[in-house]
């Protein structure tokens, strides 16, 4: 994988966890939301 996809991926996993955390207050759930990004990332 070249740099600038790279670059782009992790781009992309930032901003679905940014949009995605704030909508729980749920520490297991934001937890499980971030290892589900990851996972499919």
């Amino acid at each position: 994988m070249n740099k600038k996809r790279k670059e782009a991926r992790y781009k992309r996993v930032v901003l679905q966890i940014t949009e995605l955390i704030p909508k729980t207050t749920d520490p297991l759930a934001r937890m499980s939301t971030i290892a589900a990004i990851l996972y499919h990332n």
